[in-house]
């Protein structure tokens, strides 16, 4: 698991990103652990993002990691609790949620995850307000080698070898506010999650 924290205008969100293990067993063994080092790192007053490749074989709530980490399944007396960016905004069963693979989905492991902070003034507030899957073709649409240590622009067309990933990209756009905010239907800012 990797974490950076970021200053997004006056807030501050921690960001993990991760990828787990094609094994249930490992899988469950590091899910707790993964959830106790997230609750040692974010502050109390932070709201956080959990994404990454959780190589779960189905979509949500057929999935022990999903249910576990969404607060629906304990492990070992601990339970997690975070909201699922994608299912606050989509069913979760079409193949349209499914990342894996873009040709021919079947599963969904790329996952968003979001917490927010206890409830409290000047806290901030996450909140999904678009999730969409790119296609892999979009991605890398020439098939000219880049030579390794080649530095690629923000915005610029990266032309490679071979496909970038065998996942489609799950983006997710978020609104950050305060608790009040929220309620006034503001957002103070916006940011975007790739995972």
């Amino acid at each position: 698991i990797m974490s950076a924290s970021v200053a997004v205008g006056p807030h501050h969100l921690t960001l993990f990103n991760l990828a787990m293990s094609f094994d249930d067993y490992v899988n469950e063994r590091h899910a707790g652990e993964i959830w106790s080092f997230i609750q040692k790192t974010v502050h109390a007053n932070q709201a956080y993002l959990l994404m990454g490749n959780f190589n779960t074989l189905g979509a949500g709530p057929d999935s022990p990691m999903w249910d576990f980490f969404t607060g629906q399944y304990k492990l070992k007396n601990v339970q997690a609790c975070n909201q699922d960016a994608w299912a606050e905004l989509h069913p979760i069963w079409p193949p349209s949620s499914m990342t894996y693979s873009p040709w021919f989905p079947t599963s969904r492991p790329d996952i968003v995850f979001y917490g927010n902070p206890a409830r409290a003034p000047g806290r901030p507030y996450l909140k999904p307000i678009r999730a969409r899957l790119s296609k892999a073709e979009t991605v890398a649409e020439s098939y000219e080698q880049v030579e390794c240590n080649t530095s690629i622009e923000v915005g610029e067309r990266w032309e490679i070898g071979h496909q970038l990933s065998d996942h489609a990209p799950l983006v997710v756009d978020f609104a950050i506010s305060t608790w009040e905010e929220r309620g006034a239907g503001r957002a103070a800012d916006s940011s975007e999650t790739t995972s």
